[in-house]
């Protein structure tokens, strides 16, 4: 009866120990699309420039340490389970499913916040007249011409 006991605590132990070293889903889906974002300037600024793509890591690695620090995490956390949910393709299929909606509704209210600061009656000048030069070439040639 102890060595049951002491089976089922073991393995509590060792399977709570385990969930500590991930990062929670609800984080992770939000540092994949910070992450995913990243590769995606890093791709779209330096397209063209294959010769210097160490530069490029470099400075690719620098913002993923600032997506880690942002959300108190290390790399070594963050690789550790990502790895853990490509081995169970369900829950990272989940995993991917949730980050792109989180990205789509951060990319809503982007969108809403521009429609909110814009706005929407076109700015109309009071009282000030510019004057067309257009016009007054065109006049000019015409009068030259009769």
């Amino acid at each position: 009866m102890k060595q049951i006991f002491f089976s089922i605590l073991l393995m509590l132990f060792v399977v709570g120990c385990n969930y500590n070293s991930r990062i929670e889903e609800n984080e992770m889906k939000i540092i994949v699309w910070e992450i995913s974002c990243v590769d995606e300037l890093i791709n779209h600024t330096h397209l063209k420039d294959q010769d210097t793509s160490k530069k490029y890591t470099a400075q690719r690695d620098s913002l993923y340490q600032k997506i880690f620090a942002m959300h108190n995490t290390t790399a070594d956390k963050f690789y550790k389970t990502f790895s853990y949910y490509e081995e169970n393709p369900i829950q990272f299929k989940l995993l991917l499913d949730s980050a792109l909606a989180y990205g789509i509704r951060q990319r809503s209210n982007v969108i809403q916040t521009v429609k909110e600061t814009i706005p929407t009656q076109p700015i109309q000048t009071t009282g000030t007249t510019t004057k067309d030069s257009l016009r007054k070439l065109t006049l000019k040639r015409n009068k030259a011409l009769e």
